[in-house]
């Protein structure tokens, strides 16, 4: 459970960070957010894990995008089934629970070296798909955080009607005050690859 805050809330507050303070999160923040991460589940069934690290950015391979991280999220997930929908599930709910904290995190798939992780979760039968650093958002970006953030449309997201359709995809979807419009909104406002929303 999230506490006390609007998950859609959250949603719509949380952004990807790639800058962080030098300072360490507290250790009873860590605590809560491991507490939190052995009670995620997902209704694709997947099995998903999950497990906090120490380790310097630039030992991560995030080839300079990511600043002043020290601590990670790992995840790993069986292979079979629906692992990745169900692992991206889990996955999300525990960067917002990471948001609810007021921490910051940006999840990373590409662009890390998963050896780096691979002796904190010593996967059998599994992979890493993500991890995502966890820390406190520098006030100041970096140049390579503006550009990126540039590149990839980080706060630019396709309108409501380009994304749902209905039957057809010249027809978009009008949902007026709908409560399956919320959900497709956090949808639509959520994070996907480079924010292509596919």
């Amino acid at each position: 459970m999230i506490e006390e805050q609007s998950i859609l809330e959250l949603i719509g507050r949380r952004t990807s960070v790639r800058t962080y303070e030098p300072k360490p999160v507290e250790p009873d923040k860590l605590e809560r957010l491991k507490a939190f991460m052995d009670t995620v589940v997902n209704p694709f069934g997947a099995q998903v894990r999950f497990g906090l690290t120490e380790s310097a950015a630039q030992k991560v391979g995030t080839y300079g995008f990511i600043r002043g991280a020290r601590t990670f999220l790992a995840g790993c997930v069986k292979k079979g089934g629906l692992d990745m929908e169900g692992f991206g599930y889990a996955f999300e709910n525990v960067v917002l629970y990471a948001t609810a904290l007021g921490l910051g995190t940006c999840w990373l798939g590409g662009t890390f070296k998963r050896s780096t992780f691979i002796e904190r979760m010593r996967p059998e039968g599994e992979y890493l798909p993500a991890v995502s650093p966890i820390g406190y958002a520098s006030e100041r970006k970096s140049l390579a955080e503006k550009a990126v953030a540039a590149s990839a449309g980080a706060r630019k997201r396709k309108r409501f009607g380009e994304v749902f359709f209905d039957g057809q995809a010249a027809k978009p979807l009008m949902l007026d005050d709908s409560p399956l419009k919320t959900c497709l909104e956090m949808v639509r406002i959520g994070p996907s690859a480079s924010n292509k929303q596919p």
